[in-house]
């Protein structure tokens, strides 16, 4: 599995975001996107095709996985 992160403008965004490509056996996804709105950084998460999307601000997930890998010791 590889990481790769893409600057893109997307027609939906009014300023340019961060895509989060992930690349495993042949197949490229696109999980995730970081962008900046109203001067806070915000990340969606992308369900498979067709699936929900999730929004936070960045911040607070950053937190949210802090405090997971703290939870495992």
């Amino acid at each position: 599995m590889t990481f790769e992160i893409f600057k893109a403008f997307p027609p939906n965004r009014e300023t340019a975001v961060a895509e989060l490509h992930v690349r495993q056996d042949g197949v490229i996804e696109v999980p995730a996107e970081v962008y900046r709105s109203e001067g806070q950084l915000r990340i969606v998460l992308f369900g498979r095709e067709g699936g929900a999307a999730w929004e936070y601000p960045l911040s607070d997930w950053m937190g949210a996985l802090e405090r997971a890998v703290d939870a495992l010791g």
